[in-house]
């Protein structure tokens, strides 16, 4: 699942006020969580298409009528799902250092996040797959995350490159489009074979085939380039 990386310099997405809610509005809010929630388990299982209000209803310990309380429409559930897939990586960009040097780290900590989460690979990928088929709800929403993650991956390679992190002769909007392509072919391997094939290391070894040796910091040291990370696993 690829996601956005706040290039350095930039101010990340506003956090929302950490202040709990109280009275009617709380429940509320909660309910409403409650119910995304569970669209989050049936869609990761199921997909849109195929996923059922009903089941979603069951999950959250609703009924079908208080789900259309909350949502209308069965696609106003897929856009707040697509929404709340969005915190994690948001949380992790806002708490980064915001230097070039740090970009790559981030990168791999979004990728661990959202590989520790159950399920949370599974509903991005099959969503984003859905989303190809004609008049699927989603397909505007992939069209403009893509087009954004771009941007800001050229974006965040362009400092890195400005950095001097760059091997030559890399080019910044290959390095964007190839790390995403990547990390949304190594997750769909994952999907197959999560036992085998391990994330972030694979994302790993891939930027350190367009970083110089040494470049990017990071808790584990520096990002691998052409040594071999044995075991995927």
């Amino acid at each position: 699942m690829t996601e956005e990386v706040a290039p350095a310099g930039c101010d990340p997405k506003p956090q929302e006020s950490t202040r709990r809610a109280r009275g009617p509005y709380s429940k509320s809010s909660e309910t409403r969580q409650r119910v995304v929630e569970a669209a989050v388990v049936e869609f990761a299982e199921n997909g849109y298409n195929s996923g059922s209000t009903q089941r979603i209803a069951s999950r959250a310990g609703l009924s079908s009528a208080q789900i259309f309380y909350y949502f209308p429409k069965k696609e106003d559930l897929l856009y707040a799902v697509l929404d709340h897939r969005d915190v994690v990586s948001d949380e992790i960009v806002a708490a980064g250092s915001g230097r070039p040097e740090d970009a790559p780290e981030t990168i791999l900590q979004i990728a661990a996040a959202n590989e520790a989460i159950p399920g949370f690979i599974s509903l991005y990928m099959i969503l984003f797959a859905e989303s190809t088929t004609p008049r699927h709800p989603g397909s505007d929403y992939f069209r403009a995350r893509y087009r954004r993650l771009r941007r800001s991956f050229a974006e965040a390679f362009r400092e890195m490159e400005d950095a001097g992190m760059l091997r030559p002769g890399v080019d910044v909007d290959y390095a964007a489009i190839s790390t995403l392509a990547s990390w949304d072919g190594i997750q769909l391997q994952w999907m197959l074979e999560p036992a085998e094939i391990n994330v972030v290391e694979h994302l790993r070894r891939h930027l350190g085939q367009i970083l110089i040796p040494g470049a990017a910091s990071g808790s584990d040291g520096p990002i691998a380039t052409d040594r071999d990370s044995g075991s995927t696993a």
